[in-house]
């Protein structure tokens, strides 16, 4: 019981405060050898097939609004083990896809799928190094898409405005920026060392709500600056929510140019 009223401690709501293991986690999770590469990322340990279920219907639900054509160019920022280059890579011929993740473990899955493909390219660094990544490999240029896909969860209240901007300064005119993100139902909640019996493992997340990002949005993605939101809104049909305090919202922001 002792153990139990501690973990419970660990579950900070209506606060902010910053969390710092992230990538301990995602390095410690590869070795737990998961039924398939989606579930370092997607989790759902107990239940392995529902991650899968879930990728399929997210990338039928979500692959037209990306507006993905031959010569594209896609960044992806916390691409993991390149789920979504799976889905993308055969569509981009003449164009180029370059993920970007600050786990060696799930980089190396995703090279090791990819190794003979040259259109697509990772490179590894956190979404606050962005700058610094893409500079030193060459890449930085305007991208048609860029996806940023359960990555703000690990990002703290003092850096996530400024990796955001920094991701739009990439945005070609036209383009599409698709945000995916776990939020906390009614209320923030932050998880922080928490241990899950479901990864037995302890992981830390904030899980702001939508009013927050919707906020910490309006100023960054403004249509000032040449932004509009196409389209938010929850991302799973029922059949696919498991979880009572969290749930998955999603963002299309367009850019004009």
């Amino acid at each position: 019981m002792k153990k139990s009223n501690e973990n419970e401690k660990k579950r900070v709501w209506g606060k902010n405060i910053s969390i710092n293991d992230t990538q301990e986690f995602f390095e410690k999770r590869i070795e737990k050898h998961l039924p398939h590469r989606y579930n370092y990322v997607m989790y759902q340990d107990d239940n392995p097939e529902l991650a899968i279920e879930r990728d399929r219907y997210e990338k039928a639900k979500f692959i037209n609004w990306l507006n993905i054509k031959s010569n594209s160019r896609v960044l992806d920022i916390g691409c993991g083990v390149g789920r979504w280059a799976d889905t993308i890579a055969p569509m981009i011929s003449d164009g180029d896809y370059i993920g970007v993740d600050f786990s060696y473990s799930l980089l190396g899955l995703a090279k090791e799928v990819f190794k003979s493909n040259s259109n697509c390219h990772f490179y590894q660094g956190s979404f606050q190094e962005l700058k610094q990544v893409l500079k030193k490999n060459n890449q930085q240029k305007l991208y048609n898409s860029i996806l940023i896909n359960g990555v703000l969860m690990y990002i703290n209240d003092d850096d996530i405005e400024k990796c955001l901007s920094n991701a739009k300064e990439y945005m070609a005119p036209g383009g599409v920026i698709y945000i995916k993100e776990s939020v906390g139902v009614g209320e923030r909640l932050t998880l922080n060392k928490f241990y899950s019996k479901e990864m037995k493992a302890e992981y830390s997340a904030i899980y702001r709500d939508i009013e927050q990002y919707s906020e910490i949005f309006s100023r960054i993605f403004d249509e000032k600056s040449g932004f509009s939101v196409l389209n938010s809104g929850h991302t799973w049909e029922t059949q696919y929510s498991n979880r009572k305090e969290t749930s998955s919202y999603f963002w299309i922001i367009k850019f004009q140019g």
